[in-house]
């Protein structure tokens, strides 16, 4: 029956539960080749990117459930110790060894050693930045900080204006008698101004900003690749 089932999977075919059972009670049964069973196994795990149906899976599981081993026991419940895992995210052998058992019909409590958890460890290295996405980025955040530089300074204006500091440093010019020309600090560094200043100033900085981030990548990705890049340890609280 396996070669008959090799071929219809083959052909893009499902098998029913009576073919799915029949072929595995064959492997069970020692009445296959090794051949033979991977080739059915590889078949159907291949089949046109289709997975195995419910049919196949009953079937192929109730023949080996046939010809399971039954372990008798006088136990209530069947303990199986756990380690706690080994802090590398690895197999947990416990946690499936008693996910089997109640498979098999036995209440299973899994039982962990004792003592306090151990921090959780994992070491990263930044080995290289993608120039592009840090350029993105370095130019939105430079934008913000512009933003907030011309904010900032129109606030400080404003409240340097109202505490009277411009026409108190223009009586003081005028005190002097350098005043000649009707200076008035209020004209010379007037709102629009000083606003304008700051915008120019920002735009540049944004600029320079973006630029010394892609050349600051750039330049780390080609060290990254000679010696290796920063080493990161990560853990829990």
């Amino acid at each position: 029956m396996i070669k008959e089932a090799i071929v219809k999977i083959v052909n893009k075919q499902d098998l029913t539960y009576k073919e799915a059972y029949t072929v595995m009670n064959e492997i069970m049964s020692g009445e296959t080749t090794p051949t033979q069973n991977a080739a059915f196994l590889a078949a159907l795990s291949t089949k046109s990117a289709k997975a195995e149906t419910t049919d196949e899976i009953a079937g192929c599981a109730a023949a080996m459930r046939d010809h399971a081993i039954k372990v008798e026991t006088d136990l209530d419940v069947f303990e199986i110790v756990g380690t706690g895992g080994d802090n590398a995210h690895s197999f947990n052998i416990s946690t499936t060894s008693a996910l089997v058992c109640a498979s098999g019909g036995v209440k299973v409590r899994e039982k962990r050693r004792g003592g306090a958890p151990r921090a959780r460890r994992m070491s990263l290295s930044l080995t290289r930045i993608d120039a592009w996405s840090a350029a993105k980025v370095a130019f939105m955040l430079s934008i913000a900080g512009g933003i907030i530089q011309i904010v900032a300074v129109a606030l400080l204006w404003g409240m340097l204006n109202v505490v009277g500091v411009f026409d108190q440093v223009t009586q003081i010019v005028s005190s002097t008698g350098l005043d000649a020309g009707g200076f008035d600090l209020t004209n010379v560094f007037s709102l629009g101004t000083v606003l304008s200043a700051v915008t120019i100033f920002s735009i540049v900085e944004v600029v320079l900003i973006t630029v010394l981030v892609v050349i600051f990548t750039l330049l780390y990705n080609v060290v990254s690749t000679l010696v290796g890049g920063i080493h990161v340890t990560l853990g829990d609280d």
